[in-house]
């Protein structure tokens, strides 16, 4: 059935752009934070709404955190790659 069926592109068939710094450590935390708030907002005993509100506070925090450090050293990491390319410019205009 697949025999003569081109492989496509996730980003041409219109899919949600994947961006260069997201991990799979980002998205397993991702799932848990989103988990935490749904938990939060199904609870109905106000006691433990607190509780689960300083849980889910938490986990947001993590996750804001991991995102910026994955955001920064991806940023890092495109910034010495281009000095080094500056260094070279016969490398860079081959690129």
């Amino acid at each position: 059935m697949k025999v003569g069926l081109e492989q496509v592109r996730k980003e041409e068939r219109g899919g949600r752009r994947v961006q260069p710094w997201f991990t799979k450590k980002i998205a397993t935390q991702r799932r848990h934070f989103h988990k935490a708030e749904a938990d939060w907002l199904k609870c109905k005993d106000p006691k433990v709404r607190t509780l689960r509100w300083e849980e889910y506070c938490k986990m947001m925090r993590t996750y804001a955190g991991e995102v910026n450090r994955a955001k920064s050293a991806w940023e890092k990491n495109q910034q010495t790659e281009l000095e080094g390319l500056m260094k070279h410019p016969k490398q860079w205009w081959k690129n």
